[in-house]
């Protein structure tokens, strides 16, 4: 299973970067390394050496990006091989997709609506609250908790 293949936008962009960031530093070791220059022991231990718990999630994560990027014919789960099947039904193929898009909408509204209200604070007040019931899940689940958090947003902006 992989371990992106729900994941919103921002969640695909924050693994990307979390991991192309280990990835990066991983290099400039390498280079050092390689100019024969001195490495203090704590660098040394961001080289990367074969790890397939990262390499696994790596992979899992460009294949999530991939079928955000491009869908088409050769990719499972592409529409028109769906609806090859005698008993698929339109909304039953596209359905889930506007899911997705609606959620990944939702997700991209309230973020920058809460960015250009709190600036550096969005972040904070977006996830207080019980895991599964903070601002940022609410507006995700719904165009009803997406209006909500934005009037409490607007309060924020008065």
């Amino acid at each position: 299973m992989n371990l992106f293949a729900n994941s919103t936008h921002a969640e695909l962009h924050g693994a990307a970067k979390g991991l192309a960031g280990e990835l990066r530093m991983s290099a400039d070791v390498q280079d050092l390394l390689l100019d024969k220059r001195y490495v203090p022991p704590h660098q040394r231990r961001l080289l990367r050496t074969p790890a397939p718990g990262v390499d696994r999630r790596l992979a899992d994560l460009l294949d999530a990006l991939a079928k955000q990027v491009h869908h088409g014919t050769y990719i499972e789960g592409d529409a028109e091989q769906l609806l090859q099947d005698s008993d698929a039904t339109l909304l039953g193929v596209f359905g889930p997709k506007l899911v997705e898009l609606q959620r990944n909408a939702r997700h991209h509204v309230v973020l920058e609506a809460a960015n250009v209200t709190l600036r550096t604070h969005a972040a904070t007040w977006l996830e207080a609250g019980q895991p599964g019931q903070t601002r940022h899940a609410r507006a995700l689940g719904s165009n009803r908790g997406l209006a909500e958090v934005l009037a409490e947003l607007e309060q924020c902006r008065r």
